[in-house]
């Protein structure tokens, strides 16, 4: 099973830079939690609630995305296999 080793290897190095990156970016993110409320109110227009609802789904999806890949990947770097030489 090498070649799950190698997608989990490739996997976890996408997971280590999307989490740099979301690191990087936690003042969007909390900005757009802030959003999310200010979008319950009512207060905004029609575009910019579209625009708080695209970027909300976008991070919510980056951080699914980085969550799968890490699971993922660790679970196929260190899966024993059944197979012997």
């Amino acid at each position: 099973m090498k070649t799950k080793k190698i997608q989990g290897f490739l996997m976890l190095t996408f997971a280590a830079a999307s989490s740099f990156l979301l690191l990087n970016n936690l003042t969007n993110i909390s900005s757009q939690l802030n959003n999310l409320g200010i979008l319950l109110t009512g207060t905004l227009s029609s575009y910019d609630s579209g625009r708080v609802v695209g970027a909300s789904s976008f991070w919510i999806l980056h951080l699914a995305l980085t969550l799968v890949c890490w699971f993922y990947g660790y679970r196929w770097v260190t899966s024993k296999s059944t197979h012997q030489a």
